[in-house]
């Protein structure tokens, strides 16, 4: 918005040049409360140039104002991360871009030092979603590049998949005599290796 002060104008011309010398854009404009609303420009340095519309009963003046357009912010915000256990549970990490430009996510196993591959279908907008994790501790870090109109930003955060509970029981054992098989009935939940002693 453009505060301008007319005396004796019902409308306005307004020009806005670039730093190239160019005019990105041109338009008469009515004079109401003193402000003028222009279009949204890209970021760099402009001049504002103004000549007044008039009856023939006043001169017409032109004048001229310099504005600079800056960058906008962007800004990544990631979402406490609730852990998961190792094949039970996917991570769902939800996150929040504004002004996104091209976001990167990068999932790394602090433990392996190995980045981890998400599918794209597993992205979206606001949400990443990862399976098949194995125990350890990871980081997820997002990265909303710079452009021309605004700022880069990036945020990171950890999670933590925790080992699957094992578990193991065993069915009471008869008492045998001597020279006789002992026989043991046992049952493994989320075992690997069974090492009997």
């Amino acid at each position: 918005t453009l505060t301008v002060v007319s005396v004796n104008a019902s409308s306005v011309n307004v020009v806005v040049i670039d730093s190239s010398s160019k005019v990105v854009y041109s338009n008469a404009a009515a004079v109401a409360n003193g402000n003028i609303v222009l279009p949204i420009l890209a970021t760099g340095a402009y001049t504002v140039s103004l000549t007044t519309n008039v009856d023939a009963n006043h001169s017409s003046v032109s004048n001229a104002a310099t504005v600079t357009v800056t960058k906008a912010p962007s800004s990544v915000t990631i979402t406490p991360i609730i852990n998961g256990t190792f094949s039970v549970s996917d991570v769902v990490i939800v996150y929040d871009i504004a002004n996104r430009t091209n976001a990167v996510i990068k999932v790394m196993n602090v433990n392996t030092n190995r980045q981890i591959t998400v599918p794209q279908s597993n992205i979206t907008a606001t949400t990443i979603t990862i399976g098949g994790l194995a125990a350890g501790n990871y980081t997820v870090s997002i990265t909303n590049s710079e452009n021309q109109n605004y700022t880069g930003s990036g945020a990171s955060a950890k999670f933590h998949i925790k080992p699957l509970t094992s578990d193991i029981t065993i069915d009471p054992v008869n008492n045998v005599t001597y020279n006789g098989d002992v026989i043991v009935n046992y049952k493994i939940e989320n075992g690997t290796d069974v090492i009997i002693k």
